[in-house]
């Protein structure tokens, strides 16, 4: 975090009530650090942290926050998945993301599954008081060097020699298991789900279970988005 000075005045507009907040990131340093810096906003009231997937739910079931502060990769469910999880069951849940990548890809997915906020953890202090005067207006926020490589991506046309796996996606990949990239894969070579159940001598409720796990890990919304992610991340 930068050393710059903390200013945290925002349009009175912004701060007419106050909001519950947790943090989720496993790295106890960060999760100290930004919780010092959060207590000095008058309008955040901290309620907790957690270290991974598991607590952040239990946390979120006990105190109803208005704002998660959620690292992207976590034991115990990354962030993706925690996020498709919360908002379904939470819409009203403001999810602002940390990570240290910053690929145009990830930051996509991210804030089309509904995070309002994206922030990579090189952020200055500066900036964090722009975001909050953004998501506290009902505005989405991107940190300055994701948004430019959100942009880049727009813009410029594919690599013709594309890797097998961006470096950025790797996080992704490691999240799915064997079986579910078997499933993920003949679910891409257009096989139905009895066929995919008889192939792999699996239940066809099996199969479905292994899809809606690889939906809230990928955060598609439906089948033809699995399918377009998967070429997407490079999964299959």
């Amino acid at each position: 975090m930068s050393g710059t000075t903390l200013n945290p005045q925002l349009p009175k507009s912004s701060v007419q009530r106050t909001y519950k907040a947790l943090i989720a990131d496993d790295h106890d340093i960060f999760r100290h650090g930004l919780k010092t810096l959060l207590n000095k906003y008058p309008f955040i009231n901290f309620k907790g942290e957690a270290s991974n997937g598991k607590e952040l739910k239990k946390l979120v079931i006990k105190h109803r926050p208005d704002i998660i502060f959620m690292d992207l990769h976590m034991p115990g469910g990354h962030g993706v998945e925690a996020t498709y999880e919360i908002l379904e069951n939470y819409p009203q849940i403001k999810i602002v993301v940390l990570s240290f990548y910053d690929d145009a890809l990830t930051v996509e997915r991210m804030m089309k599954l509904g995070a309002v906020a994206y922030l990579t953890k090189k952020i200055s202090l500066k900036l964090l008081d722009a975001m909050f005067d953004n998501i506290l207006n009902n505005l989405p926020y991107i940190s300055p060097d994701a948004a430019n490589n959100v942009a880049l991506h727009k813009i410029l046309p594919a690599p013709s020699s594309a890797p097998a796996m961006p470096e950025q996606c790797q996080w992704l990949a490691e999240e799915i298991t064997l079986r579910e990239k078997q499933v993920l894969k003949m679910t891409t070579q257009g096989f139905s789900q009895k066929q995919i159940a008889a192939q792999l001598h699996l239940s066809a409720r099996t199969i479905e279970t292994h899809k809606e796990k690889l939906m809230k890990k990928l955060g598609a919304k439906n089948q033809a988005e699995l399918i377009s992610m998967a070429h997407e991340y490079k999964l299959v």
